[in-house]
């Protein structure tokens, strides 16, 4: 197992390893270079014109392995993908308004687009999320996220990958999603 495997699974307090792992540390695609991170972060949010804070590297590049079950905890490699965490209710209630007036302006949209703005409605906004990946082009801010997204796939460390966006309303909801993918993984790796 990984370490961050082992200490999700040995964590008597997956709220603060949640913190020192994921939220407030250096994303391991960085390799524990702090100011390249930070600066990192002052690039994008410049390019989605958001404050840097409100930025946060999560998935494997930030810990190493998919926390994903579906992804049987690989590693982070070559291959992978890059997921931002953007934490802002002004952008989040933007593209949440936008999604729930489509009305029969969906129809026109393809099969996928549909069923991933139907998704969030039962799912995704329920935790404050909204997983941009297949949507992103569609909602309010997607020519201008789109657009930094691949001015950031040219700037190291992240050249050459695709950059996804989740959006948050706010700082709970960022930490209530992957809070319940921590506790979801402990009792994945508890479970005999």
């Amino acid at each position: 197992m990984t370490d961050i495997l082992d200490r999700i699974a040995d964590s008597t307090n997956l709220d603060l390893l949640l913190s020192k792992r994921l939220i407030d540390s250096t994303p391991e695609i960085f390799s524990g270079d702090r100011d390249a991170y930070i600066d990192w972060k002052a690039q994008l949010s410049a390019e989605l014109e958001i404050e840097p804070y409100m930025l946060v590297l999560v998935g494997s590049a930030a810990v190493g392995v998919s926390l994903n079950p579906w992804k049987t905890f690989s590693s982070f490699d070559d291959g992978s993908d890059i997921d931002v965490a953007v934490v802002s209710a002004r952008h989040f209630e933007d593209c949440w308004r936008f999604m729930r007036s489509l009305g029969s302006r969906i129809y026109p949209l393809q099969a996928p687009v549909r069923a991933h703005i139907r998704n969030h409605a039962r799912h995704q906004v329920y935790w404050g999320a909204i997983a941009t990946d297949r949507i992103l082009a569609h909602l309010p801010v997607g020519p201008a996220w789109t657009k930094a997204l691949a001015k950031m796939a040219k700037v190291p460390p992240t050249v050459g990958r695709e950059i996804n966006i989740r959006l948050y309303r706010d700082v709970d909801s960022l930490r209530a999603y992957h809070l319940r993918n921590f506790k979801d993984v402990r009792a994945r790796l508890l479970t005999p």
